[in-house]
């Protein structure tokens, strides 16, 4: 059939198959390509949050140690220690603590002052219990008082795990008198986080809590140990699989897209993790924005091939066709004509 065709039609032909051709290999260019880019939009999704985490924690660590810097060099607190007076180390936690609640959006605080040989001195919140030896289970606290160096890290306690900047209290002659912490809960970042939109949970591991917690605080193999919480994100992470998001480091559910971080002490241990989860509303919208791009890419490659074969054949027409047709029909007069009649010629080429 192709042999029996004319010129025009198999030009016409080959022309339009390898358009359709070059479409078809820019199709499947640009879908390979939406689905690279569907998988860059998760990856940055987990670089996203994870990053975000990151800042958060390590701002509430740096609050935390400027706090604790600060209030170990009241003169108050080196008195106490010096003179072994808890009642003056109260009176001046008492009024930081209100100065605190007051002046800062950090509610959920804590004091504890240790005296140098790692046992309880006065802790803000519970100032008739002290004396008890730390040694056994507040690693942060031997450090310090060894080393006279700080330490920020998160660490469980018998409160359950939170950020401790612990900072050793150092007499005005540069004595050691013991050292001091400073407790912060993770409220304030899990409301920075639901106030974008975010979810936000920190878990310690069930295995080193150190008291009995009630089944409203706890969250599969572990402790929630933060007071809030999304209710909607809270409903949605129970019904996820956790080791699935423990091993692929993401997890997309109905309505969130989840990712972790792991949360470790100042020897690397690790005692749980951060959940962090973005509506998949935004998840949705960053993908219909990749997809637009596809389509639109898509669209002028198809205008680009279509106005490409468009040209092509009205060329060949003009150029190759119409010439050829005007051969032959020279051609025919000559042959009926049996003048002299010469070919005209238009053009300079074959």
């Amino acid at each position: 059939m192709f042999t029996n065709m004319t010129i025009g039609k198999k030009l016409g032909f080959t022309v339009l198959t390898v358009s359709l051709f070059a479409l078809l290999v820019g199709f499947l260019i640009l879908n390979w390509n939406a689905n690279k880019i569907e998988d860059k939009v998760d990856k940055d999704f987990i670089t996203q949050l994870q990053e975000t985490t990151e800042d958060r924690l390590s701002s509430k660590k740096s609050i935390g140690i400027v706090a604790a810097v600060s209030i170990a060099n009241d003169g108050k607190v080196k008195e106490a220690l010096r003179t072994n007076n808890r009642e003056v180390a109260i009176k001046t936690l008492n009024l930081v603590d209100k100065k605190m609640k007051k002046s800062t959006e950090f509610k959920n605080t804590k004091v504890h002052v240790h005296t140098n040989d790692n046992k309880s001195f006065v802790r803000s919140w519970k100032t008739t219990k002290f004396g008890d030896d730390l040694s056994s289970f507040r690693a942060s606290v031997v450090q310090v008082n060894q080393t006279k160096n700080s330490v920020n890290t998160f660490e469980v306690g018998k409160a359950g795990l939170s950020i401790r900047s612990v900072v050793c209290v150092t007499d005005d002659d540069g004595t050691a008198l013991g050292s001091l912490e400073f407790m912060q809960g993770l409220n304030s970042v899990a409301k920075a986080f639901n106030k974008n939109g975010d979810g936000f949970m920190l878990l310690m591991d069930k295995s080193l809590a150190k008291a009995e917690v009630g089944a409203d605080k706890q969250f599969k193999n572990y402790i929630i140990s933060q007071k809030f919480i999304n209710q909607d994100f809270f409903n949605d992470a129970k019904k996820i699989d956790i080791t699935k998001l423990l091993a692929d480091g993401f997890l997309i559910s109905e309505n969130y897209f989840y990712t972790y971080k792991d949360v470790t002490d100042f020897q690397n241990n690790k005692l749980g993790i951060a959940i962090v989860a973005r509506p998949m509303s935004i998840v949705h919208l960053a993908l219909d924005k990749t997809s637009n791009l596809i389509y639109l890419a898509l669209l002028g490659l198809t205008l680009a091939i279509v106005f490409n074969l468009i040209a092509t054949l009205i060329s060949m027409r003009k150029t190759v066709i119409q010439p050829i047709l005007s051969l032959k029909d020279s051609i025919e007069h000559v042959k009926t004509d049996k003048s002299s009649s010469k070919i005209e010629i238009l053009n300079n080429d074959e």
